[in-house]
Formats: C-alpha cells, structure tokens, sequence
C-alpha cells in the first residue's frame, strides 16, 4: 500500500513540475517561440561561516577539564545576494539563504528570465550579504560579466555548480 501511495506521489509531481514549467513558458514574453530565456541555476555550499573566539580565564573554568579548548567555534549561516543585470538594467535581485532548518544545507536557486533575441550583456554577482567577522576564510563572490547571444526560441544558461568560482554559460 505504501508503494502506492509513493509512486501516486511522483506522477503528481511529475505533473504539478510539467504544469509549473508550461505556465512559466507561456507567460507574456516568456513564450521561447516569440522570445528567448536566460536559466539561472545556482548551487553552492559557501553560505556557512566558521566563527571562532578565544575563550576567557572564567569561561575555560567553568567548563569540565576535558572540554577546555583556548578557542570555541561554531558554524553560522550566511545568505547570498543574487544579482543579475542585462544591458545595464537590473532585471532580478534576491536574497538567497542555506537550506535546512539550520541554515546547514547548500543555497539552490533556479530561475527563468525572458530575454529578446539578440546579443545583450548580462552580469550576474552572487556574494554574501555581510562579512562574517573572525571567520577563518573569506567567503567567495561569484561573478559573470560578459556577452551573450540568445538565439530566438532558445533558452540560455549561466549555472554555478559547486564551489567553483566561475559562472558556466550553456
């Protein structure tokens, strides 16, 4: 019984994900036939710091003798800023968080933007929100500044995968 009920569950997401991107497709200046898109499709595990601080004399003696490290450290989550600009005008700017009820699970972000046909320069920056003092490593900014032509009808990636520190246009 319990197969059934999964299997019903991945055909009604399998429908609910084909209708998501039918409507998304067909929207005004978003039809691929009579335009074109660029796909955002961002992933990336640099959205946690690791904040350290040196412990004080009172703070060390309160601690059990087997627990008295000088320094205690702790991972803190970081939201990104998605920006993206084409031709100069700035067409998308979110906030962009870790995943999971910590905040510990990488940031995802999946986006379509109708674009016209033709050669336009897009620029995309993907870089934390704040600086996390006393992290141990600077996080990275992600960033794209170039020419792209988009052929009518079709549809254009820039994808970050990783923690790569460059943007790959498809």
């Amino acid at each position: 019984m319990a197969e059934i009920a999964v299997g019903a569950g991945r055909v009604l997401g399998g429908l609910l994900l084909g209708a998501a991107t039918l409507t998304v497709l067909h929207m005004e200046g978003s039809d691929p036939t009579r335009g074109s898109l660029l796909q955002l499709a961002l992933r990336t595990s640099a959205g946690r710091a690791q904040v350290c601080r040196t412990l004080s004399e009172d703070e060390l003696a309160g601690l059990p003798q087997h627990m008295r490290r000088p320094t205690a450290c702790e991972m803190t989550p970081v939201a990104y800023r998605l920006q993206v600009k084409i031709d100069e005008v700035e067409v998308a700017d979110e906030r962009c968080r870790p995943a999971g009820i910590h905040g510990d699970r990488p940031i995802t972000h999946s986006s379509t933007i109708a674009v016209t046909p033709g050669d336009h320069d897009v620029a995309v920056r993907f870089a934390p929100e704040t600086s996390v003092a006393a992290s141990d490593k600077p996080l990275p900014t992600y960033a794209f500044d170039g020419r792209i032509a988009f052929d009518e009808g079709r549809i254009r990636i820039v994808s970050l995968e990783g923690d790569d520190t460059d943007f790959v246009v498809k």
